[in-house]
């Protein structure tokens, strides 16, 4: 009875698919909430959504679809100052199938993903640039 059990547990397991990443930013103000999105395949309608709080540090919500199809979604994970305290400039750039993304709010976050699967491929996190030492900001990896 107990292989009977544990053969159904399994192939019950076996069944599932991957959870999909719960979203963040169920909605899109303009204010408290921003939304982008840069077309990354126009023949086959790719487009990847970018979704974060401007006035929070919630981190930074990506989506890859395929016309009405969701493909994957990731989140940048924030630093943890979850208040109004820091404005949170985000910018995001595509190039050959990676995603860049920079977050700048307490800190500034860089982080690297593949377009295909949303994985992440690196993540830096340093000191919050100051207008003294703003200058140009490269992002490629």
């Amino acid at each position: 009875m107990r292989a009977i059990l544990l053969a159904f547990a399994f192939s019950a397991l076996a069944l599932q698919t991957p959870a999909e990443e719960r979203r963040l930013f169920e909605t899109v103000d303009g204010v408290s909430t921003k939304g982008e999105f840069i077309d990354t395949n126009p023949k086959t309608k790719e487009r990847l959504y970018i979704r974060y709080s401007p006035i929070a540090d919630l981190g930074v919500e990506l989506e890859l679809t395929a016309g009405d199809s969701l493909i994957w979604r990731e989140h940048i994970q924030p630093l943890g100052v979850s208040h109004s305290k820091y404005r949170n400039d985000v910018s995001v750039r595509v190039e050959n199938g990676k995603i860049f993304v920079i977050s700048v709010g307490a800190k500034r976050i860089l982080e690297v993903r593949d377009l295909k699967t949303g994985k992440q491929l690196s993540r830096e996190i340093a000191e919050r640039l100051t207008r003294q030492n703003s200058g140009s900001v490269p992002i490629s990896n």
